[in-house]
């Protein structure tokens, strides 16, 4: 882990870790569950933050590329396609699988 950032009502962190093979999880901090994370950020992540708003996280990668995600990619998801989904996409967009 190199980075943690909380939101500012404080029931959300992001992590951002140098290995490459989950460089970006969401928690939360009621649950204690993982929200979702994202894998597509080469070479790891050097800082991580949220957006004053709480709805975008911002990453920069060890290759100092920023990325912004939203902090919610469910939401975001269901916004982009207001229908059910199907098993691949709650595998691609939600970071444990229904029934877990």
């Amino acid at each position: 882990m190199n980075e943690v950032a909380f939101d500012r009502d404080g029931t959300r962190f992001v992590v951002g870790s140098g290995d490459v093979t989950e460089p970006l999880g969401i928690w939360d901090l009621r649950k204690g569950d993982e929200i979702a994370a994202a894998f597509d950020v080469e070479g790891g992540v050097a800082c991580v933050a949220f957006s004053p708003d709480g709805a975008t996280i911002l990453s920069i990668a060890n290759d100092r590329h920023p990325h912004l995600w939203p902090a919610d990619p469910l939401a975001e998801a269901r916004r982009r396609r207001p229908r059910d989904f199907t098993p691949d996409e709650r595998r691609r967009y939600l970071s444990t699988p229904p029934g877990r």
